[in-house]
C-alpha cells in the first residue's frame, strides 16, 4: 500500500459498497454489470479468464459470456479497469489481476478459483473497503460466509423476450387425397376481415410432408412456416 493506493487501485476510488462478482452470475445474466445502482462492481482476473473459456461454447452461457467480453471492451475504452471506469448506473468497476492467496487459510486450496476470488475480497476487507461476493454457487457462498465475507445470490427476475434463443421445432402435416396443387387462402375473420390461421395447401401426394414452425418469440407467433425446397408440395403461407 503507497499512500492513497493499493497495489495501484486507488482507494477513494473503491469508497463505498463494493459488489465482487463471480463467473456464474454473468453467465446467468449478461447484464449484471448494470444491476447495481450507484455501486461500485469489482471483477478479478479470474473471472475474465473463465469468461474466455466459456465464449467459445454456441449455448446461452457462451453468448451471455460473448456479450460481458465485449461490454467490458467497451468500458476499457473510457479509461483504466484496474483505477475504475464510470458504469451506466453512476457506479465503477474494477478489474483486479493481482493474487491474493496468502489472505487464504491454509486448508483452502488456492489455485481453485472461487476461493482466489475469495482472497481478493478478504484483501480488499482487510484495507477497510466493504466488499460483497455476488455468485450463483450456493456452496462459494457458505465458504464466503465462513471467511467472513458477507455473501449473497443475485435475483434478478426480468426476462428480456427478443434475446431469447427461438430455434425450431418439426410438425408433420396431414397429406391430402387431392392431385391438384392448390394455393394458400388465409381464411377470413366474419367479424372483421382479418386473416386466420393458414391451413395446410392440398398439394400432389408425397411418401413424406412436413410444416417447419419457428418457436414463438412472442404470443402468435409460432404458426410461421417455412418451406424445404428438397420435399415438393410442402406447405407455404
Amino acid at each position: 500500500m503507497t499512500g492513497n493506493r493499493l497495489n495501484g487501485v486507488k482507494l477513494a476510488a473503491m469508497d463505498g459498497r463494493c459488489y465482487m462478482l463471480d463467473t456464474n452470475v454473468l453467465l446467468h445474466d449478461s447484464t449484471a454489470l448494470e444491476a447495481f445502482d450507484e455501486h461500485h462492481i469489482i471483477l478479478t482476473v479470474d473471472v475474465l479468464e473463465e469468461l474466455d473459456r466459456f465464449k467459445r461454447e454456441n449455448d446461452e452461457r457462451g453468448r451471455n459470456a460473448r456479450r460481458v467480453i465485449r461490454t467490458v471492451d467497451e468500458l476499457r475504452s473510457t479509461g483504466p479497469l484496474r483505477e475504475g471506469v464510470t458504469l451506466p448506473g453512476g457506479g465503477r468497476l474494477f478489474v483486479l489481476v493481482d493474487d491474493y492467496v496468502e489472505y487464504l487459510p491454509k486448508g483452502m486450496d488456492g489455485s481453485i478459483p472461487d476461493n482466489r476470488i475469495l482472497a481478493t475480497a478478504l484483501y480488499l476487507i482487510n484495507h477497510n473497503i466493504e466488499v460483497v461476493f455476488v455468485t450463483k454457487d450456493i456452496n462459494a457462498r457458505v465458504k464466503g460466509d465462513a471467511l467472513g465475507v458477507r455473501s449473497e445470490d443475485l435475483q434478478r427476475s426480468t426476462v428480456n423476450f427478443d434475446e431469447l434463443y427461438t430455434g425450431w421445432a418439426e410438425v408433420d402435416c396431414p397429406r391430402r387425397s387431392s392431385t391438384a396443387s392448390t394455393p394458400v387462402t388465409p381464411s377470413r375473420s366474419r367479424a372483421n376481415g382479418a386473416p386466420t390461421r393458414a391451413s395446410c395447401c392440398a398439394t400432389r401426394p408425397t411418401p413424406s410432408r412436413r410444416r417447419w414452425a419457428s418457436t414463438a418469440r412472442t404470443a402468435g407467433a409460432s404458426n410461421a412456416c417455412f418451406t424445404r425446397t428438397a420435399v415438393p408440395g410442402d406447405c407455404r403461407r
